[in-house]
C-alpha cells in the first residue's frame, strides 16, 4: 500500500477482462494509457466489441480533424473511494471528455474540457485539459476517453493523479518560474540598456528586437505551461488554441531581425538577411492565421502546411545563422559573434527538439517539454545577454571616441580663432614705429581693444566648450545675442533678437552648444560679406522637450538655389550640423534675402 493506500489497476482490452494490469505504487505512481489500449474514430457511445484497434505502442497517435474513442479499464482495489484527476498532456487537443460505465451500465459522463471552450465550462481549474473521475472502492470500471484535435496529429498521454497529494505539476511549475524569473532579469538588463544608450541617442534596435524576443518568450513560456489557458486568455478561447504557436512565431521574428541587423553590416549578405525578414514576417502571419482555425473557417490541414512550412524554413535560416556566425570570416569584427552563434545554435537545437515532441516523434510528456525549455532556455539567455553587454560597451567606447574626435576638432579650432588676435595683439604691442601720430595712436589702441575683446570671447568660447557641468539653451543664447551685438556693433544693421521658451529651458550638451557658435559665426560672416542687409532677425525656439530651432534671417540680396559654390560656407554649416545630429534648412530667392533654420538637438546623436 503507499501512503494514499490505493491501488489502482489499469487494464486495457477490449473484452474487459483483468489479465493485464498496471499497480500503481510507490515505484509507479503515473499511469500512462500504453500497451494493449484500444481506439477506433468517431463518437462510440457504447462498448460495442467491433471496430476497436489495438494501440501497438506508448502513444496514442490520433488523426487530426476527427473525433476518436480510447477504451481501457481500471479497478480501485483500496478499500476507500477515491477522487483522481485524468490529466491529458497535450495542449494540442480541442475538446476531451469520458463515459464511465460499470460492465454495460453507463455511470457517469465526464463534462466536457479544452482549449475551444471558456475557462469558467472546464470541469477543473488546475489545469486546462484535465477531468475528475471518481472510483468506488473494488469495483470494475471501463472509461472511453473521447478527443478531438482540429489541425494536428495527437499523440494522448493521459496520467492518473491524486489531485491533493500527487500533482506532478509541482517541479515542473518551480521550474517554469525558475525560467519566468530568469527571463525577467534579461528583459531588465536589456531595457536598462537600451535607454541608456537612447538617452545617448545610440542605435539600439538590436536591443528592442531582444526585448520584444524576451516579452513574447515570457508568453510563450505561460502558454505552454498551462498558466497562459488559466489565467491570460483562458476566457478566451479562440486565442488560447493559437497562443503558444503565434508567441512562439513573434520570437523567432526577433530573432531574425537581430540576426540580419548583424549579418546587414557585411554587403555580401544583405540579400540573405532580407530574405531572413520577409519569412520571419511570414511565419507570423502563418502563426496568425491559425487564431481562424478556432472558427473552422480554413480547410483541414490548411494551417498545418502554412506551420509546417515555417518550422522547417526556421531550421533552414538559424541553421545558415548560426554557421555564419561561428564560422564565416565575414563576421570577426562583430563584438560577441561567437556567442550570438552558439545562441542560434541552441535555439536550433531547441526547435529541432519541439518539432520532435510536436510531431510525436518522441513521446509526448509535460516533463520531457519543461525539461527542454530548462535545457535550452538558460543558456540562450545567458548567451543573448553577454552580446548584448559587449555591444553596450562597443557603443560606448565608440560614442567615447566620437566625442574625444569632436572635441579635438573644437579645440583645435577654437586655438586657431584664438592664436590670430593674440598674434596680431602681440604684434601691436612691439612694433613700435619711431614717431606716432595722435590719430594713429588712437586708432593702433582701438584695434587693439578690439583684438583683445575677441580674443576674450574665443577663450569664453573655448572654456564653455570643455566647461563640464550643465549648460542650458538660455546659455546659447545669451552667448550669441552677446556676440552678435558685439559683431555689429559698428555697423548700420538693425537686430531683431527674441529667445521663446516653451518648455522647461533644455539642457545641452557642451559640445552642440559649441558646434552651434561656429556656425552661427559662419553664418554671420557670410552676411557681412555677400548679403548687403540692413536687418538681421535671431530666433531660438523650442519645439518640443528634446528639440530647439534656431532661426537666421537677413533683407539682403539673397542667392538663387542650389549654389554649391557660391562662396557662403555653406557646405560646412552642412556637415557642422550632422557632426551634431541636427539639420540646416536654407531657403533664400534673388532680392529677398537668406533664411537659415538649425534643426538640433539637446545632446549629440
Amino acid at each position: 500500500m503507499t501512503k494514499f493506500g490505493i491501488y489502482i489497476y489499469l487494464i486495457f482490452t477490449a473484452n474487459l477482462a483483468l489479465s493485464q494490469s498496471v499497480q500503481w505504487n510507490s515505484e509507479s505512481k503515473y499511469i500512462y494509457v500504453g500497451l494493449n489500449c484500444y481506439y477506433k474514430e468517431g463518437l462510440h457511445k457504447g462498448l460495442e466489441t467491433d471496430g476497436w484497434k489495438k494501440v501497438e505502442s506508448h502513444n496514442i497517435n490520433l488523426s487530426p480533424d476527427h473525433w476518436h474513442s480510447i477504451k481501457f479499464s481500471i479497478i480501485n482495489k483500496d478499500s476507500n473511494d477515491r477522487s483522481l484527476v485524468l490529466y491529458l498532456h497535450n495542449a494540442q487537443l480541442d475538446t476531451a471528455y469520458y463515459n464511465l460505465y460499470n460492465s454495460d451500465l453507463e455511470l457517469s459522463v465526464s463534462p466536457m474540457t479544452g482549449c475551444n471552450m471558456p475557462f469558467e465550462r472546464r470541469p477543473t481549474g488546475d489545469r486546462t485539459l484535465s477531468i475528475p473521475l471518481l472510483l468506488k472502492s473494488n469495483l470494475n470500471y471501463t472509461l472511453v476517453l473521447h478527443v478531438y484535435g482540429r489541425e494536428f496529429e495527437i499523440a494522448v498521454t493521459p496520467q492518473l493523479v491524486d489531485p491533493l497529494f500527487d500533482n506532478d505539476f509541482d517541479w515542473t511549475d518551480s521550474a517554469y518560474f525558475v525560467l519566468f524569473i530568469f527571463i525577467a532579469i534579461s528583459l531588465f538588463i536589456s531595457v536598462t540598456l537600451y535607454f541608456f544608450l537612447r538617452k545617448y541617442k545610440q542605435r539600439t534596435i538590436t536591443f528592442a528586437w531582444f526585448i520584444v524576443y524576451a516579452i513574447f518568450g515570457a508568453l510563450h513560456l505561460i502558454a505552454t505551461s498551462g498558466y497562459g489557458s488559466l489565467y491570460i486568455w483562458g476566457s478566451l478561447p479562440f486565442l488560447e488554441v493559437n497562443a503558444a504557436i503565434f508567441t512562439g512565431a513573434v520570437c523567432c521574428l526577433a530573432l531574425l531581425e537581430m540576426a540580419g541587423i548583424a549579418m546587414r553590416t557585411t554587403t555580401k549578405y544583405m540579400p540573405i538577411a532580407k530574405y531572413f525578414r520577409y519569412f520571419g514576417l511570414f511565419y507570423v502571419v502563418s502563426a496568425f492565421i491559425g487564431f481562424g482555425h478556432y472558427f473552422a473557417i480554413w480547410p483541414a490541414g490548411y494551417y498545418k502546411i502554412l506551420i509546417s512550412i515555417s518550422y522547417s524554413g526556421m531550421i533552414v535560416a538559424h541553421s545558415i545563422i548560426a554557421f555564419f556566425f561561428l564560422f564565416s570570416k565575414q563576421y570577426t569584427f562583430i563584438n560577441g559573434r561567437l556567442w550570438l552563434g552558439l545562441f542560434y545554435l541552441l535555439h536550433l537545437l531547441f526547435y529541432m527538439a519541439i518539432i520532435c515532441v510536436e510531431n510525436n516523434y518522441v513521446r509526448y510528456d509535460h516533463k520531457l517539454h519543461t525539461l527542454i525549455n530548462l535545457i535550452f532556455y538558460i543558456p540562450q539567455m545567458l548567451l543573448v545577454i553577454f552580446y548584448l553587454i559587449l555591444n553596450y560597451i562597443a557603443i560606448m567606447e565608440k560614442m567615447r571616441k566620437e566625442e574625444f574626435l569632436l572635441r579635438d576638432n573644437i579645440l583645435t579650432k577654437l586655438y586657431a580663432e584664438v592664436s590670430e588676435p593674440l598674434s596680431k595683439i602681440n604684434l601691436s604691442l612691439f612694433a613700435r614705429p619711431q614717431t606716432i601720430e595722435p590719430i594713429d595712436f588712437s586708432q593702433r589702441i582701438s584695434k587693439l581693444v578690439n583684438d583683445v575683446q575677441l580674443a576674450r570671447r574665443q577663450l569664453n568660447d573655448l572654456y564653455y566648450a570643455m566647461k563640464p557641468g550643465v549648460v542650458h539653451v538660455s546659455d546659447l543664447f545669451n552667448d550669441l545675442k552677446e556676440w552678435i551685438i558685439e559683431y555689429w556693433k559698428h555697423t548700420s544693421m538693425k537686430l531683431d533678437i527674441a529667445f521663446e521658451l516653451k518648455h522647461t529651458n533644455l539642457e545641452l550638451d557642451p559640445l552642440v552648444k559649441a558646434q552651434l557658435i561656429f556656425i552661427i559665426k559662419e553664418i554671420n560672416n557670410n552676411i557681412a560679406k555677400h548679403a548687403q542687409a540692413t536687418l538681421l532677425k535671431f530666433r531660438i525656439e523650442e519645439v518640443d522637450d528634446r528639440n530647439f530651432l534656431i532661426i537666421f534671417s537677413d533683407n539682403g540680396v539673397g542667392f538663387l538655389q542650389p549654389l554649391k559654390s557660391n562662396g557662403h560656407g555653406l557646405d560646412g554649416i552642412k556637415s557642422r550640423m550632422d557632426k551634431i545630429g541636427g539639420t540646416v534648412e536654407i531657403t533664400s530667392k534673388a532680392g529677398e534675402g537668406v533664411s537659415y533654420r538649425l534643426y538640433c538637438k539637446n545632446k549629440i546623436a
